[in-house]
């Protein structure tokens, strides 16, 4: 694993914020998704009235559950950008 070099508190602040984000809103989007595909069987009918909205809806969940948690777990050093 890589050392991460930080230069003082205030990076160290920022850095921790937006990984604490991150987890925060994959979690988020993750309960919003598995919340949608279990209320399918109730709701079945309001779901094919309208299931390109729903499968849409239902994709952009999870892949923003996996883009955070994809930033989360990058151990490569130039992933820290994207979080300043």
């Amino acid at each position: 694993m890589a050392r991460i070099n930080i230069s003082d508190d205030n990076e160290f602040s920022l850095l921790l914020n937006a990984l604490s984000s991150d987890i925060v809103y994959a979690h988020f989007h993750y309960k919003l998704f598995r919340a949608l595909q279990d209320a399918h069987d109730q709701y079945w009918e309001v779901f094919a009235q309208a299931l390109t909205f729903w499968s849409l809806t239902l994709e952009a969940h999870q892949n923003a559950t996996l883009f955070r948690l994809g930033r989360v777990f990058d151990q490569d050093k130039s992933a820290l950008g994207q979080w300043q």
